[in-house]
This record gives structure tokens, sequence and C-alpha cells, in this order.
């Protein structure tokens, strides 16, 4: 019986883990004063009044009651603390420090009938006094835990002192809103699940203090309390603070907000963060980091300027919005960085800045200062959402002054244009990639002995590599020619240029060249259309460009599903000039056609046009006939089919690869038909209605938009 109370009592009560014995205050009075005191007997369910030697130690839990102030006079400890949700209960600090190794939490039950188990409550009548110097504080310590459980601490008492001192590697969890005067996080990690609230009962006060080596992750929002204007006094940062959760409407408020040397901001929450912060302080050596799980947009997080970013963002871009400085170091980890048109992101203030890559693309326009003494690689990540695009640019000397060096990529497509043609040495140059990089090198740069090495990941048709020349613009793409200096062989999409002199300012642009032979691209189509005449289609396309094209095979369906050879056109094989194909196609009737081109290369690869389809009306009475309303559609589908026979017929939906969606015969009567069909399911796209009647088959295109 002994041994099932003691189970009851370990169990039932929540008290808690490691617990030795339950103490309840009987009067006002010191902690360490035995006449405070009752402890509680699990053999035979009874409170006694403490005698010599039985106060509230490291391992028991303590229950203050209503009515009652208990003071401490030295530093105190015990596992866990409950206060009586009643009135006049106050725990007095004085300038001292009180222990936990549990949780803290406030109890309802009636004093006359004090038992266990107890009913907890989140409405707390209370006051936690940390004494005429400020200096009191409750002390979290120990391993990972709870330290309240939610709804026991949801309205706990502003003003108080409260340090979070767990081991180092344990977390401590706050499933609630947590409250308190100033809050210091000095080892270990304190996971705030909603909003963070240091208060100190009065307008802009409530401190945080992260020390070094500890973390605070908060999902909510920090401020003084649930309004997000209502500002805190500070946040000092000198170990981590995370932003975290996934609230769209996460706020940080404080009158002064400081992320000191050593100290990290890491911003998880994948929202913007709003803030109402009236002084930043962000010093040398302090990091802001984005390690979101998708697409990011800065918040008010992010000034102007800052000493060092980390992107770290495993499945997503971070979107930067304004013109930002990033004065000594930017970490790229994972992730894109997404620059608004009108903005720049510029690396180095009055340095050469540090970049340290290991994955990811700046979309958008990278600035980078380069200093007098700058020598070897300066990199630019630069490209687009799907591509990485880097250009390299080697110092082989160090330029006489200092200045900026301007780099952004646009995406012209993986075709090529054509130029006016010009010599590299005895390699003529008559056309360019569409894609190209752009950019200016300004602010006094002299003397600048400089090697680009220029990747276009993604583009195609590159044919000669090592031949592949580098060639620029300085007059915004009106004209083109050799930047000097020397071609090295470049490999797969990359090109090089050895060793050519520039002096600013200059604004250009730097494309991949080749011609004929060597040429950074395929054939291009710059149109394909199909036209009806009476009896036939008329078929014309047009090629802007040519690169080693033996032939196209015109292909066509008649029922959107498989197509066939009907003809072969031979190709131009090189030209750098638009050329106009056309072909007639008078095996027609009534239906419906779709045609599409086969690009075919000397070396038997190939690509497809699009497909573009002409419709030919049915002849009415004189043989079957379908129609369908409303044409685009949305869900319900109304065919309508003219019979010159009676009998069944076989009805289908079918999409442009051959799929069928739907598949029903049905019983006609000569003359007018109609059958509804339900196609709310059915994928938006383009599909043909097929009605086969014997050996005729009659189909029209239909379109679910």
């Amino acid at each position: 019986m002994k041994k099932l109370l003691l189970t009851i009592f370990t169990v039932i009560i929540g008290l808690y883990v490691n617990a030795q014995f339950a103490y309840r205050s009987v009067t006002s009075g010191n902690w360490n004063a035995i006449a405070t005191w009752e402890r509680y007997n699990p053999v035979n369910d009874t409170w006694s009044a403490a005698t010599t030697g039985q106060i509230p130690g490291t391992l028991d839990s303590v229950f203050i009651q209503t009515g009652h102030t208990v003071t401490l006079t030295q530093n105190e400890s015990c596992t866990n603390l409950a206060m009586h949700n009643g009135s006049g209960i106050k725990l007095a600090l004085n300038d001292f420090t009180l222990e936990v190794g549990g949780t803290i939490g406030a109890f309802t039950n009636p004093v006359a009938t004090f038992a266990f188990p107890l009913t907890y409550t989140a409405t707390v009548n209370l006051a936690i006094n940390n004494g005429t110097n400020g200096a009191g504080d409750i002390r979290f310590i120990g391993a990972t835990r709870n330290i309240f459980n939610q709804g026991q601490w949801g309205a706990n008492p502003a003003s108080w002192n409260c340090e979070f001192a767990l081991n180092n590697g344990s977390t401590g969890t706050l499933p609630g809103n947590f409250k308190a005067g100033r809050i210091t996080i000095v080892s270990g990690t304190v996971f705030a699940n909603n909003d963070f609230r240091p208060d100190g009962a009065a307008a802009s006060t409530g401190d945080i203090i992260i020390n070094s080596g500890a973390t605070l992750r908060v999902n909510g929002s920090i401020a003084r309390t649930g309004t997000a204007t209502n500002t805190i006094d500070s946040i000092d940062i000198y170990g981590t603070l995370e932003m975290g959760g996934t609230s769209s409407n996460q706020n940080l408020s404080a009158v002064n907000f400081r992320v000191n040397n050593g100290g990290k901001f890491v911003k998880i929450n994948n929202n913007a963060l709003n803030t109402t912060i009236t002084n930043r302080d962000w010093a040398i050596g302090s990091t802001l980091e984005y390690a979101g799980t998708a697409n990011q947009t800065i918040g008010g997080e992010f000034p102007n300027t800052l000493a060092k970013v980390v992107i770290n963002n495993t499945n997503g871009t971070v979107n930067f919005s304004g013109n930002r400085y990033i004065t000594d170091t930017l970490i790229m980890t994972a992730g894109n960085i997404s620059i608004a048109a009108t903005d720049s992101l510029t690396l180095g203030v009055t340095k050469t800045g540090t970049l340290i890559y290991t994955s990811g693309t700046i979309v958008g326009k990278l600035n980078r200062y380069i200093a007098s003494t700058t020598t070897g690689n300066i990199l630019f990540p630069v490209g687009t959402a799907d591509d990485y695009r880097p250009i390299n640019a080697n110092f082989v000397s160090a330029p006489m002054s200092s200045g900026n060096v301007s780099m952004f990529h646009v995406d012209g497509g993986a075709n090529n244009q054509t130029i006016t043609s010009f010599l590299d040495g005895t390699f003529n140059i008559d056309r360019i990639s569409q894609s190209y990089w752009g950019g200016s090198i300004n602010n006094g740069l002299l003397a600048l002995n400089i090697t680009l090495t220029c990747t276009l990941t993604g583009q195609t048709g590159i044919l000669n590599a090592s031949t592949t020349r580098v060639v620029g613009s300085s007059d915004n793409g009106a004209s083109y020619g050799s930047l000097g200096g020397s071609h090295v062989n470049g490999s797969g999409v990359t090109a090089i240029r050895s060793g050519f002199q520039v002096n600013s300012p200059l604004n250009f642009r730097i494309h991949l060249g080749g011609n004929s032979i060597s040429n950074p691209l395929p054939v291009k189509f710059k149109s394909f259309t199909a036209t009806k005449s009476e009896n036939s289609v008329n078929l014309k396309w047009i090629t802007a460009s040519e690169s080693n094209n033996n032939l196209f095979e015109v292909q066509r369906s008649d029922n959107g599903a498989k197509y066939y050879n009907i003809a072969i056109v031979k190709g131009s094989v090189n030209s750098n000039t638009a050329t106009t194909y056309t072909f007639k196609d008078v095996d027609t009737k009534a239906g419906t056609y779709c045609y599409r081109l086969k690009q075919v290369d000397l070396n038997g690869a190939f690509e497809f046009s699009k497909t573009t389809c002409v419709e030919f009306e049915v002849v009415k009475n004189n043989t079957n006939e379908v129609v369908t309303t409303p044409n685009p559609f949305n869900s319900n589908l109304n065919v309508k089919y003219n019979s010159i026979n009676q009998g069944s017929v076989n009805v289908q939906i079918i999409d442009m690869i051959g799929k069928t969606h739907y598949n029903n015969t049905i019983a006609v009567n000569k003359g007018e038909n109609a059958l509804n069909i339900d196609a709310e399911t059915l994928p938006l796209g383009i599909y043909f209605v097929r009605i086969t009647n014997g050996t005729e088959v009659t189909s029209q295109r239909i379109i679910k938009k």
C-alpha cells in the first residue's frame, strides 16, 4: 500500500520528475523558516508542520498559497514552483536568486482542501518582487524540459527577473506566451512557441539579454504586450536570436536593438518580419542569417547596411528590396538571392568584401568594391532562378585605384542573335548568345588587367567550346568587338578571355560569340502557322537562324493523339538570316488537324516546334456532325451529334498526347442527338471530342479553361 501511494504521488501530482518532497506555505514568512511550511506525507496523504531542517531544497516541489508572502533571505532552490491563483500572494526575491530545476505553474485548488492532483490555470493573480536593487531572479537550470505547461502560466505577471541557465545542449520549452521584466538567456536554448513579452509593467520597459553560446527561438512575436507596436526597452544579442514559426504577422518591437560582436540574428520564418525599432546597432562581427525552407522576404531586420549576411535557405529564394550594403562578408550556403530590378546589392564598401560561396544564384545586380590592393579572383555568382551563370574576374595585377565593379545577368533565351562580323585574330565572329552579362566599372578604377571566365549554364548548341569567344559591347549593344587580350580555350559552356586592359568609367555587355562553325545556338524558330483554304492547309514557318540544320519533318495528327510524317523539307544547314519555308497539305476533309515540325540536325539530334491546329466544318445533312458547346468550357460540356444513321456511337475525350479521359458508347437516332458530359475533374488544357460511328470518325477540338 505504501508503494502504491508513493507511485500515485509521483505520477498524479505531476510533480514532477526528481521531486523528493512537496512543501506548501501555511503563512507568510521567510523561505528558510520552518514555520512557513508544511510538508506532504504520501504514506498517509497528510500535511504536517515542517520540523527542524525541513525547508524546501533542490529536489523539492513548492506550493505558495493565497494570502501568503514568501521571502528569500539567501539564494534558494527547488525542483518545481507553483503559486495559488488567489489574491495577496507574493514571492519576494529580495535581490537573491531562486533556482528552479523543473517547472513553474499556477494552481486553483481551494486552500482548505488542498490535495493532489492539482488543477492548473492560465490566470495568475500573484506578484514576484525582485528586490530594491532589481537584482533578484528566478533562474531555470538543468536539463531539457517544458518550463511550464500549456494553460498553466499564460497571464504570468510583469516586472520580475528571469534567467534561463540550462545545461549546454539542453532546451527549455515555453508552450504559451511568456512574460517577465528582464529575461536573460544565460546558457542552453529557450524555445518560445508563442509570444515572448518582456515587460517591466510600464511603457517601453522590459529587456532581453542573450549571452554568448545561448540561443532564444521565438515562434511568435517579441513585444511588451500582445499589441504589435507596444515596444520593449532593449534586446541585446551576444548569442543567437532565431525568429521561427509560420506567422504572417510576426513582430519585433523594441526601443533598442543590438546585435553585438559574435551575436547572430537568424530569420527562419518565411514571411516578412514587421519591426518597430528606434535604435539599431549591428556591430562589426555580428551576423544576419536567412535559414528558411521556402521563399523568404526580408523585413525590418535588414537595415541598409550590415557587416555579415548568410543565405542558408534550403529550398527557396531570399527576396531583397531596396539598395543593400554588406560591408564585410556574404556567405551563400543554400538558396538564391533575388534583387528588385531597380535595386542592387553591394559587397564591400571601404574594402574588398569577402564572398564565401557554396551554392545559390544572385538574380539581379551585384556590386563589388575593389580595393587598390586587390589581386586574384572576384566571383559574381549571378544568373537566373533556374540557371547559375557565374562570371569570374581574375585581377592579374592590382588596379591603380579603388572603385566598384557592377555585374548582372540578362536572360535573353537559349538562342543567338546575328551581329556585324569582326575578326578576333583570324577567327570570324558574326553571332552572339542572346543571354549576356551587363554591368559597369566606375569610381575611378584604373589600369585593370583582368581575365574573365564566363559560364552560360543552360545554353544549348555550343558546338565547339574551345573556340567560343568572350565578346563585348560598350555602347549598350549597338556594336560588338573584341575585348582585347588573348582568347583561352574554354570547355562545355564556359569561355575565357585573358589579360585585357580596362579603364573606368565603362558600361558594358559581355556575350559568348561564335559563327556558323562554332555557334552558340541551333535553329531558332520565329513563327509557325497553319492556314486553311477551301480544301487544303497552308503551312508556313520562319527561322531566324540555323546551325547544322539537316531537315524538317512535317507531322500531322487527325485526332490530336498520334502524329505521323506527311512531308520532309530540306533545311539550310547554317544560316544567320531569316529563312522562310512553306508546305501545302491537300489531303484534308471535314475534321480537326494539328501540325508540328520535327527539326533534325546533321548529327541526328532533334527538337519539336510548337503545335498549331485548324478545323474544317462538316457539311450538314450529308454526313455526321459534332458540335460542342460551350467551347471553351469550364465544367459541363454539351455534345450535339447529327447522325445520318440510327444505331450506336462511341464518344471519347482525348488529350494532346493520346490519353483517353472519357469513353462512353451511346445509342443515337437519325438526326440530332445530345449528350451532356460532366468534365469538372478534367484538367485544364486542349482536348478532342472524337465520335466513332462504324468506320467513320468525327472529331472536334475543345478547350477546358
